[in-house]
């Protein structure tokens, strides 16, 4: 039995169970997120990075669709957090 084909609106469906107000949207080659909510689209603005370099829905489940945005939020805790640490110990 063929899975049923991965379509931009189902998985932003799913996206948003995740991660309320981010939308997944399709760039020239690459996708990247993005929201209408302020306070969302703030903190994405703020990312080293909001792209997910992917030519097709297709070349991941849904589920590794899931984990490349978390790891674009969890990427930029973790830079946060090394700057912090090494302001704390006079690096810069």
């Amino acid at each position: 039995m063929n899975k049923p084909r991965l379509t931009l609106t189902a998985l932003n469906k799913e996206l948003e169970k995740h991660f309320p107000h981010v939308r997944l949207a399709r760039g020239e080659g690459y996708y990247y997120i993005y929201s209408d909510n302020e306070e969302t689209g703030l903190r994405i603005a703020g990312l080293y990075s909001s792209g997910i370099y992917v030519n097709q829905l297709k070349h991941l489940t849904i589920e590794q669709w899931i984990q490349e945005v978390r790891d674009l939020f969890d990427e930029d805790k973790n830079r946060s957090m090394t700057t912090n640490s090494a302001e704390d110990h006079g690096g810069s």
